[in-house]
């Protein structure tokens, strides 16, 4: 540890395709970000940066750390259910942050760009915020007793009462703007949810084959690529509809479980993104066919629309998206 910032990952299952960049883009921040991943995969495949610490566990080791923390039964049957688990990282995981002036918690699906820029762009020490972020693939938050148990707040929204979220099986998105941000603008925490427009970081949609931004789009976009520079960080290249090209310092690229296939040399310092796709070098690919892209989002729609679920299950996605529909007039 030398760093003030710590960030938790517990991951159980396979990696994605392109952990290894995950991995190296993590380097990147080596001087100002440290890197805890909990976990029960063999590592010995990946080169393991000096910012990142490997503790190995299996689920069931966690889930019962977690449910020694609480006085009531807990609903932790697959590691996604962790997402909602994440706002209270700072408590149940107290020890993992010891010394850190910050914790906070991050995704496997994304490539980090110099997080330090943005951390000096927003003057995030000098402002002294208590939270950074507001999405569940990326939040920074201070590592102090009113901070990490800021998450039990309650008020008349069952599903932001971490007691029930807590204790029911459903994904609640307790981690996201509508639920965990809004606690902690209730509590008056001093927060930059980063949501400019355009966000700093691209958060893509998972529906559509072509990189569309789930926030803060820009006008005129034809496509986008990234490039990923092991020197310089990463940057979202916007190609306009008169082909012309813009290019921006990005934070960090979200993926959103989007598969993808490596056709990268570790070795290479440049790597090039596209959809599904990552390659050496900044070369020139074309705009996504238009049937290909619609194939793609009907694949999407199809297994999203198709999987068996419970009469239960089904209930409680209608009752979320009314609970959506109501957080507007916070955000």
């Amino acid at each position: 540890m030398k760093n003030q910032i710590a960030l938790l990952l517990p991951y159980f299952g396979k990696f994605p395709s392109y952990f290894q960049l995950w991995l190296d883009s993590a380097e990147l921040n080596k001087n100002s970000i440290d890197y805890i991943l909990v976990t029960d995969q063999d590592m010995e495949e990946y080169r393991i940066p000096g910012n990142v610490t490997v503790v190995k566990s299996s689920f069931g080791d966690l889930k019962n750390h977690i449910s020694n923390q609480y006085n009531f039964n807990i609903s932790l049957d697959k590691p996604y259910k962790l997402c909602d688990y994440k706002p209270a990282y700072g408590e149940i995981f107290k020890e993992l942050f010891y010394g850190y002036n910050y914790w906070g918690f991050c995704d496997p699906d994304v490539i980090w760009g110099n997080i330090n820029f943005f951390l000096q762009k927003y003057k995030f020490f000098e402002k002294d915020y208590d939270k950074f972020g507001c999405l569940g693939h990326f939040q920074i938050l201070k590592n102090n007793e009113r901070v990490i148990t800021a998450y039990r707040h309650y008020d008349n929204e069952r599903m932001r009462d971490y007691r029930y979220v807590f204790s029911h099986p459903y994904n609640f998105a307790f981690d996201e703007q509508f639920s965990f941000n809004i606690i902690a603008k209730k509590q008056d925490l001093i927060i930059n949810d980063l949501m400019d427009n355009p966000t700093p970081f691209a958060d893509i949609k998972p529906n559509s084959l072509n990189f569309q931004r789930a926030y803060g789009e820009f006008k005129n976009v034809r496509y986008r690529y990234f490039i990923y520079n092991k020197h310089r960080g990463l940057r979202e290249i916007i190609v306009r509809d008169d082909l012309s090209k813009i290019s921006y310092q990005c934070m960090y690229v979200h993926f959103q479980k989007r598969k993808m296939k490596i056709y990268a040399e570790e070795a290479e310092a440049s790597k090039a993104i596209f959809p599904n796709e990552i390659v050496n070098g900044d070369i020139y690919i074309k705009k996504s066919n238009i049937l290909q892209s619609n194939i793609y989002s009907l694949e999407k729609w199809l297994a999203l629309h198709t999987k068996k679920e419970s009469l239960n299950s089904i209930k409680h996605k209608i009752e979320f998206k009314k609970f959506v529909a109501r957080q507007k007039s916070f955000l």
